[in-house]
């Protein structure tokens, strides 16, 4: 038994040695390196759209092939007489999806696609004492000469003929690629984005009469019936006054409330101000976080005007209230005196 103990220890030292020169073995080989590096483009600096791709802007580097995106430009060459669609921050990779058509360099890589730049000649009343800028959205007004059949014209006429039509550019300063942000007073022209068929009807306008801009909030998305105002309307008693038009001061006082009332410092505004005074009361609570306190007794409710000659008693049984009325005899009521009535009686002693 001994002899067999001892080759079993000297087996299970035999493995335990292969085991770990075969592990040793192992971690001393070192892996080979299959990364394969390519080179890519990036870009070197701050890129609007429209603005030419090369050298200056672009910068190659290389990095792992499994980092890069798919489509990623590798070559300067695939950037020439291009321009990204997209603005482009420091380290951001120039994808081919990006890149504008060769030759589209410019404004022309910033028109959406469908879509038409049309230039308008205006003056500083058409542009707002110089506050329009590009990505402004406006209204444009065609006022002309009626010249109906027969001389009967109408005289002037004012039509909207088209509405939330966006800005393109203000001269030279194009939307997304000019970086000042400044009003310029003395535009002479100014381009907007229109349809195909928009931008022929334009052009007819302009044979018509005279265009003009009214600029509106670029939320406001409200379609307003286009009807034709003639220039008799200025002789008649139409309402022209403005007493229920929103102004800046409410619409920043709304905007101010909403806010403040998501933030949960105020209750909201109420949908009626004649809201019922039990409602009012109930939204106070809720503001407060209060809840029912409950009570000790149930509420008595008022009961009804009592005829004459009647007493109301109220019995307390328990928690619980009731009220009886009794009605006084008629000696109680001829005498004038309920507590001679209640008083107990005194039996005479006899002698």
């Amino acid at each position: 038994m001994k002899s067999q103990s001892l080759i079993l220890m000297v087996v299970a030292a035999a493995c335990g040695l292969v085991a770990m020169f075969g592990v040793r073995q192992a971690m001393s080989q070192k892996p080979e390196t299959s990364e394969e590096m390519v080179e890519v483009l990036q870009a070197a600096l701050e890129i609007q759209p429209g603005e030419m791709l090369n050298e200056t802007n672009v910068r190659p580097v290389k990095v792992n092939i499994n980092a890069c995106p798919e489509g990623v430009v590798t070559e300067l060459t695939q950037v020439q007489e291009r321009s990204l669609k997209v603005p482009a921050m420091p380290g951001d990779w120039i994808l081919v999806s990006k890149l504008t058509e060769k030759g589209e360099i410019g404004a022309a890589a910033n028109i959406p696609e469908g879509m038409r730049a049309i230039t308008i000649p205006v003056d500083a009343t058409q542009t707002h004492s110089g506050m329009l800028r590009p990505g402004n959205r406006v209204d444009i007004m065609l006022t002309y000469d009626s010249r109906e059949t027969g001389g009967n014209g109408r005289g002037q006429i004012a039509k909207t003929i088209l509405q939330y039509v966006e800005v393109f550019a203000v001269d030279d300063r194009i939307y997304g690629i000019d970086k000042t942000g400044e009003a310029s007073g003395g535009a002479k022209n100014i381009s907007v984005l229109v349809t195909p068929e928009q931008a022929g009807l334009l052009r007819l306008a302009e044979k018509v009469g005279r265009l003009s801009t009214a600029l509106r909030s670029n939320s406001d998305k409200t379609e307003v019936v286009a009807s034709e105002i003639t220039s008799d309307v200025l002789g008649s008693n139409q309402d022209g006054n403005n007493l229920n038009a929103s102004s800046v001061m409410q619409a920043r006082e709304e905007n101010l409330l909403e806010s403040e009332a998501m933030k949960g410092d105020i209750p909201p505004i109420p949908e009626s101000a004649a809201a019922p005074v039990a409602d009012q009361l109930l939204a106070e609570l809720n503001r407060q976080g209060s809840t029912d306190p409950g009570g000790s007794m149930p509420v008595i409710e008022l009961a009804q005007a009592e005829p004459e000659n009647t007493w109301t008693i109220e019995i307390h049984e328990g928690t619980n209230v009731r009220l009886e009325s009794v009605q006084l005899p008629e000696e109680a009521v001829s005498t004038g005196s309920i507590w001679d009535f209640l008083k107990p009686s005194k039996k005479k002693s006899t002698p």
